[in-house]
């Protein structure tokens, strides 16, 4: 699939012979985003217009769901060095306007995207879902339904906001996981995660929502 990119101008660095330069990376469509939901733990929603985390019923573990995001990092040149990296999340719609915080969490296994909007994979057609990190083969997540602290993604946050309200964006400084991405560590991108404890659920914006400006943006800052 292919990506989206837009460079923004380079400028001198505070250093002789150093030259800054701004990737913006909003893919839409052609990225990778999906939620996965213990109420429907069968189904994929690779297509849907908003990835969710969180709890949907005050606790009841039924109703937990969790998105995930990654960004194809080909644009950056090689031997890149990254100063700086944000991840940028527009929030659509909650189940209450208490304040929560999101955390963002390196993924540590691959999952698989899918092209269904809460509807089960075909046969033979890749997609993760509570239950399975790919429908296709029955592969399991490593910590089981639904993923696990330090199997499925990093025990410690990446970064972490505290969000009150829709229609607003959260910046997640994720600079770690990009510069270890490009040294070379496998890049399965973020989870996102909520309090599961209450009725919790936020919703943001996926790849695939209609309006474009609202849609994940990974700003990398770097050296060439």
């Amino acid at each position: 699939m292919g990506f989206g990119a837009v460079f923004g101008g380079g400028f001198r660095g505070l250093f002789a012979g150093t030259t800054l330069q701004t990737l913006v990376l909003q893919p839409g469509s052609a990225g990778f985003d999906t939620k996965i939901y213990a109420g429907d733990g069968t189904k994929n929603y690779g297509a849907a217009t908003n990835i969710e985390t969180g709890n949907w019923n005050a606790g009841n573990a039924g109703y937990h769901i969790r998105s995930l995001l990654r960004f194809d990092l080909a644009a950056l040149p090689s031997g890149a060095r990254v100063s700086s990296a944000i991840l940028t999340m527009y929030c659509s719609s909650e189940a209450n306007t208490t304040d929560r915080t999101i955390r963002a969490h390196r993924a540590l296994t691959q999952w698989f995207e899918g092209v269904r909007d809460g509807v089960a994979p075909a046969g033979g057609e890749d997609g993760s879902t509570w239950l399975l990190r790919n429908a296709n083969g029955s592969l399991g997540w490593a910590g089981g339904a639904g993923g696990a602290s330090g199997s499925d993604w990093a025990v410690a946050a990446t970064d972490s906001k505290s969000f009150t309200g829709t229609g607003g964006t959260l910046d997640f400084t994720v600079t770690a996981d990009v510069v270890a991405w490009v040294a070379g560590t496998s890049n399965y991108g973020w989870w996102l995660l909520n309090d599961e404890n209450a009725t919790t659920t936020k919703q943001f914006a996926s790849g695939d929502a209609a309006t474009a400006s609202q849609q994940p943006k990974l700003t990398i800052i770097y050296e060439v």
